[in-house]
């Protein structure tokens, strides 16, 4: 059986149709400007063109519009169908996925289920984006943000810690962080995922009680 090459494109027409897509929005615009400069140099010499060549370059111009138009409006629609389908993905997933800015440990963006995990809404995260810190339990928020600050430069962190309800009680959450890095190389935001371990950790106390 002949292997399977994974960069071969799966559905040909498609990749010619975006291909086709890709060489008219070159074309068009390169005999617009082709003839825009044919019509310059001809008035700048005196010389009068054929009716038929202004309406070329009419139409050439107007196709120019009308393809930049259409391309915008589907980079704008396939970037909406993106965002939502991320949307939908981040509020029915059970972990937080978070964003930082490296720099000033400010939370930049976090899904729906830090408010399940912390019992504090996003929009006060949004509102005040280092008041993460107050979840973080007293007792262990020194060694956190000390690890936050050190990831900042090596972009590792994996840490299990406390965090504390507006109720008063306690969580055990397990927080994963990676780096995102800037053209030059440095650690431009932090990204990763907050889990609830609280059960896990449970169970694992009990199993060593038993023994």
């Amino acid at each position: 059986m002949e292997p399977r090459d994974p960069l071969r494109a799966d559905n040909p027409s498609k990749w010619v149709r975006q291909f086709s897509q890709w060489a008219f929005s070159i074309l068009i615009p390169l005999v617009a400007a082709i003839l825009l400069f044919v019509v310059i140099r001809a008035k700048l010499h005196g010389e009068q063109l054929p009716s038929f060549v202004i309406s070329i370059e009419a139409v050439g111009f107007a196709a120019v519009i009308v393809t930049g138009t259409l391309f915008l409006v589907r980079a704008l629609r396939e970037h909406r169908q993106s965002e939502q389908r991320y949307r939908q993905m981040a509020a029915n997933i059970q972990e937080v996925f978070w964003m930082m800015d490296a720099d000033s440990k400010r939370a930049l963006e976090v899904n729906e289920a830090y408010e399940t995990i912390t019992g504090r809404s996003r929009e006060s995260l949004m509102e005040n984006p280092t008041s993460y810190e107050e979840v973080i339990h007293p007792e262990d928020r020194a060694h956190v943000l000390g690890k936050l600050d050190e990831a900042t430069r090596t972009g590792k962190f994996d840490e299990r810690f406390r965090i504390t309800l507006p109720d008063r009680s306690i969580r055990w959450v397990r927080v994963h962080g990676f780096p995102v890095r800037n053209a030059a190389g440095k650690i431009w935001r932090l990204v990763g995922t907050a889990q609830d371990i609280t059960e896990q950790r449970k169970r694992k106390i009990k199993s060593q009680e038993t023994w």
